[in-house]
């Protein structure tokens, strides 16, 4: 029975069209997210070949173990040339595998390493595989969120595992023991060992001897999740914990050095791994059990592995034994709820000597130049020409965040940059830089090889800003602005100057913030000051921005009506001005209709009479007009006064032709300046013949009105 990987993805070798005596490759990503990826298809052998590895959806804060390693179609190690990749930052081997070498590479027959998301990107992207010999392997590259202390992970398998250490641990108490346990939201049980490959992957990773593992002839899981005796199932070897297609299974049906089995096997069993020889194990004629074990009946129930410190060997032992330590199990179970992170590629190798498309062993380098406007050049890397010679180089420029996104850049009419060296343009301000290089025989086309991302992003002066309004208020003038392209640096300032001419500019002052809005204080009110700004980031300053200007100050205060009277042939308004506000008040204006026209008053001092409505039009006699007031200076109007009314009664209403005596035309009444009336004499008589009254009365202005003179 093979073993499911657990971490919910399945990874099946792409079954591909090879042409005799060529090593091919062939991607499969993982099901799903997160992925693996070689960018390369075809290597020749004796020939050291850069695959090109990149991964995607990795937690880039997180920390990763890698494994790259040739295996047979049982999952088997083996050997095929030499695998190598540099070594970055704090990066470490995994235990069993190849070591650094004096050039700085984890190199031999299979690497495994661990470091940072960005060390091991790193790090991909320099593995190189110079394969030896035509085989029929597969390489698999494994990359999962790294294991602690005493943990290993299977890139075969997709599980996890833990060796407990300890003394005296009987088979139940590291059964129990193990259920203690969890990884990465998986629960723990005493592992299942059910393959070959698995078998070795254990016995490469762990160095204690005689540690226990899931497997019984003599035991049985109680519904507690307890494990007791159980002398019925003697010869019948099977797993009590674990995924449930890996337990309840009888798993070896021999016993002692006989090659008979007790009954017969009902589906994958360990027989075909049995031996009544020692030996190590190995791929062929391969020893599980050790030499005439499993041989104790019932006195000895329970299995260990690493027994007497060979490797990947069984034993039965008493189940009561006083082992040193057990071996934990991850992944599988229906509960699982896995919180971190992997993904496996297998390659599909065949191999021969015929002549090739080029091949890389060495990776392409771009300078360290990042500045905008700045020239920036590729180096080649290291190429084989397999057999032919190399005809063309083809060059292409990227950017992107260096995690495994890349665009092409391109110039203004969208055609791709392809020469050796690239102007960095502002376009790909904040992003890091590639190139991706491709080389061509008479054969064909290498595949595509791309250089390691630049250390830094691109960066430069940002563009200059932009002041969109001024708002002038009491000695100071508040800027409303929008920073331009920021030359891939966060703005951390901007900088301003004054003028009172707009061609004599003072020094500059600097404030300390990226905000879109810019006050300038300590400014005389009434004056009118040009401006200019840039914007920095750590880089430097951008150019300055278009001239604004403005005067300083605030709209003034509203005015306030005292009194409205008729005088002569218009309207006389007395009223009193409000507050300048730093800036001398310009015109008084007046509206006759709630604000919607305004007209200026002819003068600054009250009073001020009106004639006409503020629309232009000659005041009506007899209107009752409600007549609001408002100042202006340099920076704006004043809000509106409050409104007052008065009925307009030009002195023309009694004029001589309006007043009559006695039926013949006499002077028009005489005004009372003390009583404010116009005084009407006994038998003074309207135009109309009607006789008001036969003694002197005093008539108001609103009484003539009233009574339609």
């Amino acid at each position: 029975m093979v073993k499911s990987r657990k971490i919910f993805r399945i990874f099946v070798a792409a079954q591909i069209c090879v042409l005799p005596l060529l090593v091919n490759l062939s991607e499969v990503k993982a099901v799903g997210s997160p992925t693996v990826t070689a960018a390369v298809s075809t290597v020749r052998v004796g020939t050291t070949t850069n695959l090109n590895l990149s991964i995607a959806n990795f937690d880039e804060t997180k920390s990763f173990q890698v494994t790259v390693k040739l295996v047979d179609s049982n999952n088997l190690d083996v050997t095929n040339g030499t695998i190598e990749a540099t070594k970055f930052g704090s990066q470490t081997n995994i235990s069993g595998y190849s070591a650094v070498n004096g050039s700085g590479k984890f190199s031999g027959t299979k690497i495994g390493f661990k470091g940072t998301h960005a060390e091991i990107v790193q790090s991909l992207a320099t593995v190189t595989w110079n394969a030896s010999s035509a085989s029929n392997v597969k390489m698999r590259v494994a990359i999962a969120t790294a294991p602690d202390s005493n943990e290993f992970f299977d890139g075969n398998s997709g599980r996890y595992y833990k060796y407990v250490s300890g003394s005296n641990i009987s088979w139940g108490s590291a059964a129990q023991g193990a259920k203690t346990f969890s990884k990465l939201g998986m629960q723990g049980y005493l592992a299942t060992i059910t393959t070959k490959a698995e078998n070795e992957f254990i016995g490469q990773e762990t160095a204690a001897s005689n540690i226990w593992f899931g497997l019984s002839d003599g035991m049985k899981a109680n519904n507690d999740g307890t494990f007791s005796t159980d002398t019925s199932i003697e010869g019948r070897w099977q797993y009590l914990d674990g995924p449930t297609s890996e337990k309840n299974f009888v798993y070896n049906t021999y016993s002692g050095s006989s090659s008979t089995p007790i009954s017969s096997a009902t589906g994958f069993g360990l027989g075909a791994w049995y031996a009544a020889s020692g030996g190590s194990p190995s791929s062929t004629g391969y020893l599980a059990w050790a030499a005439g074990e499993p041989n104790g009946s019932t006195s000895e129930s329970c299995a260990v592995t690493n027994w007497s410190s060979v490797k990947g060997r069984w034993n039965d032992l008493p189940c009561s034994y006083g082992a040193s330590g057990y071996l934990v199990e991850f992944g599988g179970l229906a509960s699982d709820a896995f919180t971190g992170q992997n993904a496996t590629v297998d390659l599909n190798v065949a191999s021969s000597t015929a002549s090739l498309a080029p091949s890389n062993s060495v990776i392409p380098s771009i300078d360290s130049v990042t500045a905008i406007g700045s020239t920036v050049t590729a180096s080649d890397g290291t190429w084989a020409n397999n057999g032919e010679s190399i005809t063309s180089t083809n060059y292409k420029w990227q950017f992107g965040d260096g995690s495994g996104t890349w665009s092409d850049i391109s110039t203004t009419d969208g055609t791709v940059i392809t020469n050796q060296s690239l102007i960095i343009p502002r376009s790909v301000a904040g992003y890091k830089l590639r190139v991706v290089v491709t080389k061509t025989n008479s054969v064909g086309t290498s595949d595509p090889t791309a250089s390691q991302a630049s250390t830094n992003v691109v960066t430069g002066v940002p563009l200059a800003p932009t002041v969109n309004s001024v708002t002038a208020s009491n000695g100071k003038l508040t800027l409303n602005i929008t920073h331009g392209n920021n030359g891939g640096a966060s703005i951390t300032a901007v900088k301003y100057v004054l003028s009172l001419d707009g061609t004599s500019w003072g020094s500059q002052t600097t404030v300390n913030s990226s905000s879109t809005s810019v006050e300038i204080s300590g400014l005389t009110n009434g004056t009118r000051y040009y401006v200019k700004i840039l914007s920095v980031n750590s880089v430097g300053s951008s150019a300055y921005s278009d001239i604004a200007n403005e005067v300083v100050g605030q709209a003034p205060g509203a005015p306030t009506i005292s009194s409205i009277s008729n005088t002569g042939s218009a309207l006389s308004i007395a009223f009193t001005a409000g507050s300048a506000n730093g800036s001398a008040i310009t015109a008084f204006q007046y509206s006759t209709d709630a604000g919607t026209n305004w007209t200026n008053l002819s003068g600054l001092t009250s009073p001020q009479v009106v004639s006409v409505e503020s629309t232009g039009t000659a005041l009506s006699t007899g209107t009752s007009y409600s007549i609001t007031l408002r100042a202006v200076n340099a920076i704006g109007n004043s809000t509106s006064s409050s409104s007052a009314t008065k009925k307009f009664i030009p002195d023309s209403v009694f004029s001589t032709s309006n007043f009559v005596t006695g039926g013949t035309s006499g002077n028009p009444a005489a005004y009372d300046a003390t009583t404010g009336a116009y005084v009407l004499t006994e038998n003074e008589v309207n135009r109309y013949g009607t006789v008001w009254s036969t003694s002197r009365i005093d008539v108001t202005e609103d009484f003539v009105i009233n009574a339609s003179v």
